[in-house]
């Protein structure tokens, strides 16, 4: 930083950013850790997290990441849209999944709630499939 040339554009790029709160938090750490114990450490094991943000530098050296990264971003609104398609689905199928058990009197229906149903719902849809809740009908 002392050898370059212009400072302000140096320090708002996003990679020297990172790095410069990874670094602080480095030091916020180093110090609240020698004087606080016990409960109050948990507290600052928030710092600690923020140093993995220094791994967002890797863009910088892969091709491949950048090229993941512009993607990403060229493609955002669709992605967006699949998201909310997939969770639409996922809340609906709950509540039918749920509305359907209650249809007759069964003992060993496991959906007591809808956000079971979505707990379902979730496992199904990215095919899973725990095992742990099943939709049990009688045998006609």
């Amino acid at each position: 930083m002392l050898f370059c040339p212009k400072v302000g554009p140096f320090l708002k790029t996003p990679v020297n950013i990172i790095d410069f709160i990874a670094t602080i938090s480095f030091y916020i750490d180093w110090a609240l850790d020698s004087a606080l114990s016990g409960a109050n450490r948990d507290s600052v094991e928030f710092f600690s997290i923020i140093r993995i943000l220094r791994l967002f530098k890797l863009t910088q050296h892969s091709v491949g990441l950048k090229i993941l990264i512009q993607t990403f971003k060229a493609s955002a609104q669709e992605l967006f849209l699949l998201v909310f398609f997939v969770l639409l689905g996922i809340v609906i199928f709950a509540a039918l999944v749920y509305y359907a058990e209650r249809v007759e009197d069964n003992p060993d229906n496991q959906f007591d709630s809808i956000p079971v149903g979505l707990w379902w719902a979730v496992i199904t849809i990215c095919t899973i499939g725990f095992g742990d809740l099943v939709s049990v009908r009688e045998k006609v």
